[in-house]
């Protein structure tokens, strides 16, 4: 059993130790079993794998009993909680009965159906493990550092395997290939850089320091245009998002950034894959020439039968086969975006239901955030602001790239709501505690 092995254990017990009084933490030991499951990983096979594969069933078990457990303190919710819940149990019978009735491969439905109830499920369970604002930078550190356990694996232990220029072969939990390993560690960079720009603490900053190169050379070595432009578009927001002295460090940040990738982007085949995505047809590459074929051929299928055939059905069924079968005959294909994934897999009623959920917990952090920059409390605004750029690289990561069922969309829309709660009651506490003094009698 080696050292890395014993280590993953020991912090794995400690942290379902220190969830009998704070939740977050069996929170945090579900994201190791996501980021770092032992049968994924060389140091795992052994002793960890006898005990059992199913590590991630066993921290999200862990986590159901933490949170009954805790049930009388459990955390404040608000209306806008109650909503997303219904949206997304309308979401989940939606998608069961257009599984069981409508499904063009079940047996592939099963599976991706299987996962969505529990991703659903464990979502509110995050939402009621995060009591406070100090358990949202328990949980996003926890997510930060996994990412650079991740890069630390590939750039050092040289973990994976490079295919045609990509990364490949790292095991991460509901991550398919480079694109999905991109997508998440793009969103492990821009929260390393919140905790650079405003920690918690310096510890924070220290470490966040550190991991930062290690997950911005794994997300090159993936070599995702996705990834690329997700984090662009993330850089973007958080300077705009962003308010005040906050913002100056976020330029400078970037900035840095900027300099690194220009210093780490050696390989040639990194800056063709990402201007071939801006080219004209005869300039443009294959993979990014054919993905437009596939989005029209979602599209016609999102038209033809727009209750959906069940989770892959575009275009992995004999259906969905027979939309791609002019240029890739005989083969089961990804659509290559998740938006279109979605409307084929559950329809166009389901799409609505999910948006709509998302929607609710995404525009109660915007709502939030920008009343805490009002306020010119820069601290919370800025929190805002990197949840907020997290939420846009990852939107725009799966528009080239079937993700949008990776279970940490729903985290984050966990997240934004406990963001949004947290911070609504904290603005209300402060403008009471002002009308009190103000209203209070002077004593001259």
């Amino acid at each position: 059993m080696s050292a890395t092995a014993i280590a993953w254990l020991l912090i794995f017990c400690s942290l379902l130790a220190a969830s009998v009084r704070r939740p977050v933490f069996a929170c945090c030991a579900y994201l190791m079993t996501f980021f770092a499951a032992p049968q994924f990983w060389w140091w795992g096979k052994g002793l960890l794998t006898s005990i059992t594969m199913r590590w991630n069933l066993l921290a999200a078990l862990a986590l159901v009993l933490i949170v009954f457990a805790n049930w009388s303190r459990r955390a404040p919710t608000s209306k806008n909680c109650f909503r997303v819940a219904v949206f997304a149990f309308l979401y989940l019978i939606n998608a069961f009965l257009v599984h069981n009735l409508l499904a063009a491969n079940p047996d592939v439905s099963a599976k991706y159906f299987d996962l969505l109830w529990k991703s659903v499920g464990l979502a509110f369970l995050i939402r009621l493990s995060l009591h406070k604002t100090e358990d949202l930078h328990i949980f996003l550190f926890a997510i930060t550092s996994l990412c650079g356990y991740v890069g630390y694996e590939v750039v050092v232990n040289e973990a994976g395997t490079t295919i045609a220029g990509r990364l490949e072969g790292i095991g991460i939990a509901n991550a398919s290939g480079a694109n999905g390993i991109a997508a998440i560690m793009s969103m492990g960079l821009i929260l390393c850089g919140y905790f650079i720009i405003s920690p918690p603490s310096s510890l924070y900053r220290i470490a966040a320091v550190a991991m930062a190169p290690l997950i911005l050379d794994t997300v090159l070595r993936c070599n995702s245009r996705g990834a690329f432009l997700g984090l662009i578009a993330s850089g973007v927001w958080l300077i705009v998002a962003a308010r005040s002295q906050v913002r100056i460090r976020a330029v400078a940040l970037l900035g840095i950034g900027a300099i690194a990738i220009l210093i780490q982007a050696g390989d040639a085949r990194i800056w063709e894959r990402f201007f071939s995505t801006f080219a004209e047809g005869s300039e443009r590459d294959n993979s990014a020439g054919e993905r437009l074929l596939y989005w029209e051929a979602a599209l016609n299928m999102v038209q033809d039968y727009p209750l959906g055939k069940g989770a892959k059905a575009a275009f992995k069924s004999d259906l969905g086969a027979t939309y791609i079968e002019h240029f890739r005959a005989g083969e089961y294909r990804s659509v290559h975006n998740g938006f279109l994934d979605n409307l084929t897999s559950w329809g166009v009623q389901g799409f609505i239901l999910l948006s709509s959920a998302f929607a609710i917990s995404y525009f109660a952090m915007f709502r939030v955030a920008r009343e805490y920059a009002k306020e010119n409390k820069n601290e919370m605004s800025f929190l805002g602001a990197a949840l907020q750029s997290v939420l846009i690289g990852q939107l725009v990561c799966t528009l080239f790239t079937s993700i949008l069922d990776g279970e940490w969309y729903l985290w984050l829309a966990a997240v934004s709501l406990a963001y949004a709660t947290y911070a609504s009651q904290n603005l209300e506490d402060d403008s009471t505690e002002s009308e009190a003094t103000s209203s209070s009698p002077r004593i001259d």
